[in-house]
Parts: structure tokens; sequence; C-alpha cells
């Protein structure tokens, strides 16, 4: 694996935690998949992948573990043109125009409409720790 950008950074005091302890408390917060009405979620995965049964991968004194963070992707200019149509919807019905607070709630209400139909991004954000060296 080769990282594209790595940031190093040193323990201030001793780290005295071993794989299998880590392991427990990276189980603890295991990544689960976002629901249909979460925006993002976020949690610890194996960093071998899929077919990775650990959370930590411990070799020569040295651990790697990830992060593993998924969010739905609602564009913008999209929400907007819905929101624009329902206002629209409004003010020929209604013979008004919409206020802040209605478009506010037509937007939330849009916005709770799309998210189980949304797609997902994941990223995995991997950490590298060297006890030894700090």
């Amino acid at each position: 694996m080769i990282f594209k950008h790595a940031r190093v950074f040193r323990f201030t005091k001793p780290v005295s935690i071993d794989p299998d302890q880590l392991e427990q408390k990276l189980q603890a917060d295991q990544f689960k998949p976002c629901g249909p009405q979460e925006m993002s979620r976020s949690g610890w995965a194996s960093p071998l992948g899929k077919k990775g049964e650990y959370m930590v991968y411990a070799a020569g004194g040295c651990m790697l573990i990830c992060l593993k963070k998924e969010e739905k992707i609602l564009p913008g200019p999209v929400i907007k043109e819905m929101v624009e149509e329902r206002c629209e919807e409004i003010e020929f019905e209604q013979s008004r125009k919409a206020r802040k607070k209605e478009r506010d709630e037509i937007k939330e209400q849009i916005t709770l409409e799309c998210l189980p139909k949304a797609f997902s991004r994941t990223k995995r954000i991997f950490a590298y720790l060297s006890p030894k060296d700090g």
C-alpha cells in the first residue's frame, strides 16, 4: 500500500496498547452503513478490505487500522430545482409567494425524501501506528 497523503504525528506519551486491546476497542465502534435517513456515518473497518477479519493488522510491532466513512451525495442544484418547483405550485394554487420558513421546510422535506435514493460515497482513512518509535 502506498499512501497518497501522509501526515506524521508523534505520541507525546509512551503508548502501551497491544493489538488485542486495540482490536477490542475498535470492535465497539465498528462501521455500519448509512441508514435510509442518515447523511453520513463512520466507524472502524478492517484495513485488509472486505475479506479481512480483524480491525487491527499487526506486524513487526506496528499496527495498521482503518476508519471507513460513508456519505450520501445530494447535489445542491437538484434540491434547489425541486424546491423551486414546489414553491411555484404554492404560488399557482394559493396566489401568494412562499415564505422563507416554508421554503426551508420544503427543502428539508425534499432532502428527507431524496436521501433513501441518494448515491453513497465511501472513504477509507488508514493509520499506521508504530508505538516503539513513538
